[in-house]
């Protein structure tokens, strides 16, 4: 089994954060480390790796089978290093993989996608808890290093380290990076949906029953949604994910005003409003949803708030995606866990 460590591009986290078989570690400034409890397979690499500065990997090509794409990527960025940013380690089986060589150029870039993505699911776990409906305030890319480029390092328990790094993005996160405290973590520890979703988290995709599948496929989407400039398209894709996750699977050809009352109910359960949900969700199909689809309408133009339409839909979105972990954590208990759901 080998290990992964990377960076966590807009998250400041001031302590660090078990999350099943994988480890986040804090950054500067204010950052206190966890004596007790990490996995001591991480430990080490850590602190070797992610002491070494930036524009010193070159010195590590030969040892550590940097390819020339990673070098390249490299050579752009200012003396940093791992350790200034939050980290994340996890675990990830790669026995079937020649990592060692340098010379396919293709694979270690579908490589480091993989993993990537891999991380990412992890942390859209947590970003479940972070986000805040109607605030723009985000967590960037797991990889991130700067400039656009990201970039990880694969070992195997210190007898083997390898770094891929690329550049992946024409742009770079801007934003100041999101605080996260030891006060923050202990509240996500104690959620029952984190309790379900962590150590799923650090498995692999296609391991998942449909429903589990489901739930982090409209994690990505989510995390996705919130990057989306566009105001207009930031909502429809909301609206989407929504249809999306009251559908039982691909079977379900439930469309419009059918797919109102099962949005509504799955959503309730965390529904802390003045108003009705089922009051809310027609306003925002009827009113936006419908009238910004297939058309140049813009929020001005049809007369709606914008950043109030898009919180409402936002909070609908994280109520059923907790609603339907839940439903999953029942699936030994119910046959149909949407079924269930709807008749809560």
């Amino acid at each position: 089994m080998y290990y992964v460590l990377a960076t966590v591009e807009g998250l400041h986290l001031t302590c660090d954060f078990i999350v099943y078989s994988a480890a986040l570690y804090g950054c500067p400034p204010n950052y206190t480390p966890t004596p007790t409890g990490l996995h001591e397979v991480y430990r080490q690499p850590y602190s070797y790796l992610g002491a070494i500065p930036f524009e010193a990997y070159t010195l590590f090509s030969p040892i550590s089978a940097m390819d020339d794409l990673t070098l390249q990527a490299m050579s752009s960025l200012q003396n940093r290093s791992l350790k200034d940013f939050t980290c994340v380690c996890f675990e990830v089986d790669l026995e079937n993989q020649d990592i060692a060589s340098i010379d396919s150029l293709d694979n270690n870039t579908n490589l480091l996608q993989k993993l990537l993505d891999q991380g990412e699911m992890i942390l859209d776990v947590i970003r479940l808890f972070l986000f805040k409906p109607g605030n723009n305030t985000s967590i960037g890319r797991v990889g991130a290093i700067g400039k656009g480029v990201s970039g990880v390092w694969i070992g195997n328990d210190g007898e083997y380290a390898k770094f891929i790094a690329r550049q992946l993005s024409p742009y770079q996160f801007v934003q100041k990076p999101m605080q996260v405290t030891l006060s923050d973590v202990r509240k996500i520890y104690d959620d029952p949906v984190f309790k379900e979703l962590c150590s799923a988290a650090c498995d692999t995709p296609d391991k998942f029953d449909p429903l589990l599948q489901r739930i982090f496929q409209g994690l990505r989407a989510f995390r996705e949604i919130r990057e989306i400039q566009n105001l207009e398209a930031r909502f429809l894709r909301l609206a989407s994910l929504a249809e999306h996750l009251a559908k039982k699977d691909s079977k379900d050809e439930r469309r419009g005003h059918k797919l109102r009352y099962p949005i509504a109910k799955i959503a309730q359960s965390g529904w802390d409003s003045d108003s009705d949900i089922n009051d809310v969700v027609n306003d925002l199909w009827t009113h936006t949803r419908n009238q910004l689809t297939h058309s140049v309408e813009t929020f001005a133009s049809i007369g709606r708030d914008p950043i109030q339409d898009i919180s409402n839909m936002e909070t609908i979105v994280i109520n059923m995606l907790q609603a339907l972990v839940i439903a999953w954590r029942n699936e030994e208990f119910v046959i149909d866990p949407y079924k269930w759901l709807l008749n809560q």
